[in-house]
């Protein structure tokens, strides 16, 4: 984990984003690093590709911070944001 703005963030390993409040306190704790974020459907077959090659990505780049949402929780979010 590194520790930025008082904010712990995994290293080297691929965070699942589970609530807005999760992504808002990521974006906060890397303030200095890139942020690649998937938007993933269990449906879509190549979202399962990308996902497992993001795994393997997390241990190359380390200079970026590599997540993904689900787009069930997605759309929940902005459902809700519209309300």
């Amino acid at each position: 984990m590194i520790s930025t703005n008082g904010v712990n963030v995994p290293q080297n390993e691929l965070i699942e984003v589970k609530s807005l409040a999760h992504l808002n306190e990521l974006k906060k704790g890397v303030s200095n690093k890139c942020i690649a974020l998937l938007f993933w459907a269990d449906w879509h077959p190549p979202c399962h590709q990308l996902l497992d090659q993001m795994k393997e990505m997390v241990k190359v780049y380390k200079e970026i911070i590599f997540a993904w949402v689900s787009c069930f929780f997605s759309t929940y979010v902005y459902i809700n944001q519209i309300e």
